[in-house]
């Protein structure tokens, strides 16, 4: 197969992928089904590679920056699977720069962002009041990890904007204004992890 080949297949996995995650995080899938496709897709550790593995090796790809870079050359932005690099990162299908950083302390706050950005990046309607929630638990999980941890300060400074601008709007959160927390959040995230 071309490596074009392997690029747009493995550009159409990854994407399948994230769509996957947020219909699990949204609760719109069961747990057994979202696990058994992660099966189908990664394989099973020490038996089997899956299909994401198989796309990667075959096209060289064994960091994060290289899979970056692969999908800046197809015009794909990288935002566009910054929800499921944890997931890559935990399956070992590939490595990256900042995947020594990730311990098990790290490792759920690592999770929870890229959940947080998914959800604010899906289509449908958030109020400021869950939008809010998430932004605790965030800084709650951060504060765990350590409480002079610079990262903290930026996460309480995003939600005291959030706080702001809830006082001046309406319950739900514009789609402009999601977008723009997400992209700030995503900034946050490669400013810990990468």
């Amino acid at each position: 197969m071309p490596a074009n080949d392997h690029c747009a297949d493995l550009i159409s996995h990854l994407l399948y992928l994230r769509a996957l995650q947020a219909l699990y995080i949204n609760r719109r899938v069961e747990k057994t089904i979202y696990m058994k496709q992660l099966n189908d897709l990664f394989g099973i550790l020490g038996s089997q590679e899956g299909s994401i593995q198989i796309l990667l090796k075959s096209l060289g790809i064994g960091t994060l920056s290289e899979l970056r870079k692969l999908l800046k050359d197809y015009e794909i932005d990288p935002a566009e699977i910054s929800s499921i690099e944890y997931i890559l990162l935990e399956r070992k299908v590939i490595s990256g720069e900042h995947h020594q950083k990730i311990n098990k302390d790290t490792l759920k706050l690592f999770k929870h962002l890229g959940d947080v950005i998914t959800i604010l990046r899906a289509d449908h309607p958030l109020s400021y009041k869950d939008l809010l929630t998430y932004g605790a638990e965030l800084i709650s999980t951060a504060n765990d990890i350590d409480p002079n941890w610079p990262v903290l300060t930026e996460l309480k400074e995003l939600q005291k904007q959030i706080e702001g601008e809830a006082r001046q709007k309406t319950n739900l959160c514009p789609a402009d204004s999601k977008s723009a927390f997400a992209d700030r959040l995503k900034i946050i995230y490669d400013k810990i992890f990468c």
